[in-house]
């Protein structure tokens, strides 16, 4: 799991990929959180603001076009 390492939230729950220190994840409402420490299963991010959306959705993704109504 990826925690907020300030409010202590769980951001994400992940079992299938090794997570470590430097790994950078966007959450749904697009905050930006960079791990910053591992401890047995649960890995610290801080958080680093919001992105641009537009940054992190591919034109042609189907995520786009949903957000468009296509």
């Amino acid at each position: 799991m990826v925690i907020d390492q300030d409010s202590g939230e769980i951001l994400t729950y992940v079992s299938s990929v090794k997570v470590t220190v430097g790994d950078e994840y966007i959450s749904d409402d697009f905050k930006r959180y960079v791990v910053t420490k591992i401890e047995e299963n649960r890995a610290y991010a801080q958080s680093f603001g919001p992105v641009d959306e537009k940054r992190t959705v591919p034109e042609d993704s189907n995520k786009n076009k949903l957000l468009k109504g296509e």
